[in-house]
């Protein structure tokens, strides 16, 4: 499968930078004439619930951790969906779609209820903007998204699904993170994870909400991560009637670390540990790398 599609760990707030990797992403598929799918990560949120320290910065540093505001973060993403529109229109495409997910963390402070709200309000009002531009809305549709991980508690990350819904009810998000430390072999229902986390968790904040979806990353070339979570679908099936039946994508790191799994090879494992414990989803649409910009 060609892999033209990222997520972006953003560590820069130039509008220029930002809007040329939009371009870029438009070009490609207007040349290709395929949909993208890519995150734009924004890091943790931060205590005061009004914005987000970039991905891979220490938020307990002695130094001022680099961070943007809310309203920065807004403003970036509405500046790569201008990009994209603006250069696919510009290689005569208008029907090419690109799957926007505008994500956070829940390594930082705000993983709680209020958090959820507050990352609903910036997806919210990234999709008004997108919403209000009718040529530029027939091509950019908007997900929120969170990198899920056990980095954060279960409890605070479970109570943040619920405050994200309450102020973006229009908006799914994608849990594009990884199972830490869940089982990979059957275990006694729900299998343990790292931190407290436990298979049931994993599979309600990726789909058992109704609002949460997965895009995992499977970049370990053992296939353990592929693993964890075919069986926190196949949790799903035996223990909620309801097994994880899309992936909107998969995530691998090969771009920052040659030695880890490939597009093709994670979207293999994960594909190929589905079927072998008969969870198979109605698909795997896209498959992404991680991509420092």
């Amino acid at each position: 499968m060609p892999n033209t599609n990222w997520s972006f760990y953003l560590n820069t707030t130039n509008t220029n930078t930002i809007y040329q990797l939009g371009c870029n992403q438009g070009s490609a598929d207007a040349a290709d004439h395929n949909n993208s799918f890519v995150i734009l990560d924004f890091g943790a949120q931060d205590n005061a619930n009004s914005g987000t320290y970039f991905p891979g910065v220490k938020i307990n540093s002695p130094t001022q951790p680099s961070s943007a505001s809310y309203a920065t973060d807004e403003n970036l993403a509405e500046v790569f969906a201008w990009g994209y529109y603006k250069c696919a229109s510009n290689n005569s495409d208008t029907t090419t779609t690109l799957f926007l997910v505008v994500g956070t963390n829940n390594s930082g402070y705000s993983v709680n209820y209020g958090g959820g709200q507050g990352w609903g309000n910036v997806v919210s009002a990234v999709g008004s903007y997108i919403s209000n531009n009718s040529a530029e809305a027939d091509q950019v549709v908007v997900y929120g998204g969170n990198d899920i991980e056990s980095w954060g508690s279960a409890s605070g990350t479970l109570a943040w699904t619920a405050g994200y819904q309450a102020n973006a009810p229009g908006y799914s998000y994608v849990d594009h993170g990884s199972a830490d430390g869940c089982p990979t072999t059957i275990s006694s229902p729900p299998g343990s994870c790292s931190n407290n986390w436990n298979q049931y968790d994993y599979w309600y904040v990726s789909w058992g909400n109704n609002i949460g979806e997965a895009a995992p990353e499977i970049y370990n070339t053992s296939g353990d991560q592929a693993t964890q979570w075919a069986l926190i679908s196949a949790y799903g099936a035996n223990n909620e009637n309801n097994y994880i039946a899309a992936f909107e994508s998969v995530l691998d790191e090969y771009d920052l670390n040659s030695g880890t799994n490939s597009s093709a090879q994670a979207w293999t494992d994960l594909w190929n540990a589905l079927t072998f414990w008969n969870v198979v989803p109605v698909g795997i649409a896209f498959s992404s790398q991680m991509h420092r910009e």
